[in-house]
């Protein structure tokens, strides 16, 4: 279902006449505020008359800037119905950043059809099978594709290096500036300080890959929503900072490298340590929205602590454990890493103004680190489990267990195999075996008999979308 009112009486706004569409909605199915029709509404609200039963296989969608639909509809309806129903059969819900009609860019909107059309499909053919997620993988993956698809696939570094130039040479954010985030291609050109005869190839690319469009003489050009969004320097979505993690200059250089090191398995160029710190201001994107996330599920149990003592391993910025602080008073963190790494970490304390509730360890290696504790929650940094073989990855927990109160909880922040129809966690695992001598993405099993062979209970999954990674 996508844009549903999948709650009569549970929408805020059909409570408030200062919410748009409220005084139509009350027109259409009644005035929640009157008694006789707020009940005879709970009468047949879906939220309010879930029973325990089976239900078929169900896909929700949402947008995150819909203003008729909040996003938190379908995302409490979804929750609601996950722990109501009985069976085995899936609940999904995809939240697009787009608005009531769906994702902007004829790309955008052609994915969003293309996954419910694999959802469908999925489904139908689900008899066959017993891993849902897999089987989304299998409809929508580049295994099936066609011979213009594996052209596309083949020249994929040049929408990668494209996208970067947009980026390095601030296209983005000059659109930004522009009345209506729009501009000719001779006055950007001025404005970049760069010729108009390049510039011009760049935009049509940019056109052509679907994060700006242009009118129909192909003279203004502008930024799409998901552009302004994700694309934009200073914006709350804005990923364009993961250009140096995931197309950096040494990670192009090494790729090139593959094929012999698929034959050595072993990496020819491995990472400096110096990149560490790079990483770490690089990242910063994908470490808040997770930190974000992380707030809102662990602040209950928080919360109820006089005092959280909280240790952040293999911390990288420090923002799951710096954005705990920021919102819960009570935190004291502690955060290891490597001393150039925690030269980012402070910095990052600094700027949500809690430095002074921080203390930082500085140590190069996790594994025999003196970690001091007992802790109320252990934080692992990211892919701190997948960038080390097996029988480190088990030390690293067992670090973590000892230094943990009996009452504590471990939160692990990593790319994890087979979650999604997402390629990312593949991908990263060939970057890893180009630029490491260790590591691997693990997929969800992997994890979960790592942490019961550790003592562990089974650990929740919280997906990171749209970030291809996972907290457990």
């Amino acid at each position: 279902g996508g844009v549903k009112y999948t709650s009569k009486s549970n929408r805020t706004h059909s409570l408030s006449r200062r919410w748009q569409w409220t005084a139509f909605e009350w027109d259409e199915w009644g005035n929640p505020n009157d008694p006789t029709y707020f009940h005879y509404m709970l009468s047949y609200c879906p939220y309010n008359n879930m029973k325990q039963c089976d239900y078929p296989p169900m896909l929700f969608t949402s947008g995150l800037n819909d203003p008729r639909v909040a996003y938190w509809e379908p995302t409490k309806f979804v929750a609601r119905l996950r722990a109501t129903k009985t069976g085995d059969s899936p609940v999904l819900l995809r939240t697009y950043l787009a608005g009531h009609m769906g994702s902007s860019g004829r790309f955008d909107a052609l994915e969003e059809l293309a996954y419910n059309f694999a959802f469908i499909i999925d489904r139908l053919e689900a008899g066959a099978r017993s891993a849902p997620s897999k089987a989304l993988m299998r409809v929508i993956s580049p295994v099936a594709v066609t011979p213009s698809a594996l052209l596309s696939i083949l020249g994929g570094y040049q929408v990668t290096m494209c996208l970067c130039a947009a980026l390095d040479l601030g296209v983005f954010d000059h659109l930004h500036r522009a009345p209506n985030f729009a501009a000719e291609c001779g006055t950007l050109a001025e404005s970049l300080a760069v010729s108009q005869r390049g510039l011009s190839r760049l935009l049509e690319a940019l056109v052509a890959i679907g994060v700006l469009e242009s009118d129909e003489e192909v003279s203004f050009y502008k930024l799409t929503d998901t552009a302004v969004t994700h694309l934009v320097r200073g914006m709350p979505g804005y990923i364009g900072d993961l250009r140096q993690t995931v197309a950096g200059e040494f990670n192009m250089r090494a790729m090139l490298n593959l094929p012999a090191v698929i034959k050595s398995g072993r990496a020819i160029d491995t990472m400096p340590e110096t990149m560490a710190k790079t990483l770490a201001e690089n990242s910063t994107s994908a470490h808040k929205h997770a930190a974000t996330e992380l707030v809102a599920i662990l602040s209950s149990w928080a919360v109820r602590k006089k005092k959280l003592m909280v240790l952040n391993l293999q911390c990288g910025s420090g923002l799951l454990g710096i954005l705990l602080a920021r919102n819960l008073a009570n935190v004291r963190l502690f955060a290891l890493d490597s001393p150039d790494v925690l030269s980012v970490t402070r910095q990052s304390a600094a700027d949500y103004r809690v430095e002074e509730r921080l203390t930082l360890i500085e140590e190069a290696d996790v594994l025999t680190a003196s970690l001091g504790g007992p802790y109320d929650l252990v934080i692992l940094g990211h892919n701190a489990l997948n960038l080390l073989g097996s029988v480190d990855a088990a030390k690293l927990l067992q670090q973590a267990s000892r230094s943990l109160l009996p009452t504590g909880r471990l939160v692990i922040y990593e790319s994890i195999a087979g979650q999604d129809s997402s390629p990312h966690p593949y991908l990263d695992s060939v970057s890893m075996l180009v630029t490491r001598q260790k590591g691997k993405v693990h997929d969800l099993a992997w994890f979960r008999d790592l942490l019961s062979e550790e003592g562990f209970v089974p650990p929740t999954v919280h997906s990171l979308q749209p970030f291809p990674d996972t907290l457990l």
